[in-house]
């Protein structure tokens, strides 16, 4: 085994659970935008928002298999056997340590899919006057826009 593995496992996990909490508190935003605010803009600007925090995650799994081919494990990343047998290869405390982070990050991330799910569940409640809001915005924008070239108001005045 290499000796840099533990370090890199532990900030793999810790890298893992970061992202999950920040994910979990841009989906909190969205059921405060879907329910309290009934806010289209700002949901999709935290759904834009979530993409970078995603992508990281995959690089991150990425990261797990280059690792894993370093310590030719075949397993596939996050199974029970995967673990066990991961975990042998760190002296107790270590393994102790990336077990905890491991229970810590499935917790979070099995949170972060009730969020999802929540979010989603909402975002299906509100959809209709969520819609109503979207075609009022895009009615503004286009008479805005209309207005302008009528000889309104300039951007540029605004």
């Amino acid at each position: 085994m290499r000796d840099d593995s533990f370090i890199k496992a532990k900030g793999y996990l810790l890298q893992e659970q970061s992202l999950y909490k920040a994910l979990r508190t841009m989906v909190s935003r969205e059921l405060e935008a879907i329910v309290l605010n009934c806010d289209m803009e700002e949901l999709l600007a935290l759904i834009e928002a979530k993409v970078p925090l995603i992508a990281q995650l995959e690089s991150l799994a990425e990261a797990w298999q280059n690792l894993l081919s370093e310590l030719d494990i075949r397993e596939t990343y996050g199974t029970a056997v995967f673990w066990q047998k991961f975990l042998t290869l760190f002296p107790p405390d270590q393994a102790d340590f990336l077990s905890q982070r491991l229970l810590e990050n499935r917790a979070a991330a099995e949170n972060l899919m009730e969020a999802e799910g929540k979010a989603e569940s909402e975002l299906r409640k509100h959809v209709d006057h969520l819609r109503e809001k979207m075609r009022s915005m895009s009615r503004g924008r286009k008479a805005f826009i209309t207005y302008t070239k009528m000889g309104g108001a300039q951007c540029d005045e605004l």
